[in-house]
């Protein structure tokens, strides 16, 4: 499978060949089970919607309150062959998210849910004017210092923004790069490219590793310096749900999230 190229044009999209390597368990051979290079080539006979398909355009196109209701027809209609817990399928499909990143199953490599988030500040991802920013960082599993859980720098949120640059450690810490469409206060729209960021100037030893009983929850200000990092156990998943808030005076500049929802 490794001989295999797929960088030219004009070729088939569906890999060909199989796995011929011997292994005594399913760790031995389940990694290289299947070619994905496929996935990453990007030619036009795996584009459904054509060449001349344009994303964006056509996302302003979509009736979104349509699409809400839509989906909360879908969410809270429990089928007897698959009966929703507690009349909704939320739950249901945040553990199909949980699937699909990989942090149900990291011992036989199904996934890659095992990098942490490299130290940073909410408020150098979601800019907001002013600053009311808070998030509420919730365990769903136990969490500590052996499976990556959380880490804060404390007081930080009394320092303003600290220096950053991207990633250092790809071992420990995801790395990403993503353009993100922005608005400010008078209609003004930019496009913004964002990267993970990894904070500048902050010392081992002020770094705090937090233990979070699941079910436990952490909050702290756009301000305060936090991450985590890699999950080197074979048998611990780490999984948390973070949520953020803002004043109603504050203007978020990212579009994507600049529709919030009232908290009364």
């Amino acid at each position: 499978m490794d001989g295999i190229d797929v960088s030219g044009g004009g070729k088939c999209p569906v890999m060909h060949g199989g796995n011929t390597m011997a292994g005594s368990s399913v760790t031995s051979w389940w990694p290289n089970a299947l070619n994905l290079d496929i996935l990453h080539q990007h030619d036009t006979k795996t584009n459904p919607m054509g060449k001349d398909f344009n994303y964006r355009e056509a996302l302003k196109k979509l009736d979104v309150d349509a699409l809400k209701k839509d989906l909360h027809a879908l969410m809270t209609d429990s089928q007897e062959w698959w009966p929703a817990d507690w009349g909704h399928y939320g739950g249901f499909m945040i553990r199909m998210a949980w699937h699909a990143a990989g942090s149900y199953r990291l011992a036989d490599g199904r996934g890659g849910g095992g990098t942490g988030i490299a130290l940073h500040q909410d408020t150098h991802y979601l800019r907001n004017e002013p600053n009311t920013l808070m998030a509420c960082w919730i365990a769903l599993s136990d969490t500590d210092p052996d499976n990556g859980g959380l880490c804060v720098v404390p007081s930080s949120n009394h320092k303003g923004l600290y220096d950053f640059t991207k990633v250092r450690d790809e071992g420990e810490h995801t790395s990403w790069e993503k353009p993100y469409p922005m608005r400010d206060r008078d209609g003004k729209e930019w496009e913004e490219l964002m990267h993970s960021f990894d904070i500048l100037g902050v010392e081992e030893d002020e770094i705090e590793q937090l233990t979070v009983a699941k079910g436990s929850a952490v909050f702290f200000t756009g301000l305060t310096v936090h991450g985590s990092y890699a999950n080197h156990t074979p048998d611990r998943p780490r999984r948390a749900f973070a949520t953020h808030y803002v004043g109603e005076e504050t203007w978020l500049y990212r579009c994507d999230v600049q529709e919030t929802e009232p908290v009364h």
